[in-house]
């Protein structure tokens, strides 16, 4: 687990920062893994209430179908950038299409 120069001293590694608190990160990835697939649900929900395919969506975007596909699946993350063109192209205004993602991932909380 820790290797050369990594010391624990009271708990905590010394070397590096990912190591000071394991519990807390740990913590993040599960929540964020949560908002990542909310969001690839609403993505999908949104691109087919729109009436697109991926390919088209992708066109629209100037992104890659594949990436598409990699957002819906939530194995990619979209920066900013992505995710205000994909709400502007998808007919929905950034905020609206974070609340969304918001409840979605809410609600998937409460069924767990």
């Amino acid at each position: 687990r820790h290797g050369a120069g990594h010391r624990r001293v009271a708990g905590f590694y010394s070397a590096a920062w990912p190591d000071i608190a394991p519990p807390l990160t740990l913590g993040m990835e599960r929540t964020n893994a949560r908002l990542i697939r909310a969001f690839g649900r609403v993505l999908k929900r949104k691109r087919r209430e729109a009436g697109l395919s991926q390919e088209e969506l992708a066109f629209r975007t100037e992104l890659s179908p594949s990436y598409i596909s990699l957002l819906e699946t939530s194995n990619r993350q979209p920066t900013l950038t992505v995710l205000a063109e994909l709400a502007n192209c998808l007919g929905v205004g950034l905020p609206d299409f974070l609340a969304e993602v918001m409840a979605e991932e809410a609600s998937s909380e409460r069924r767990l």
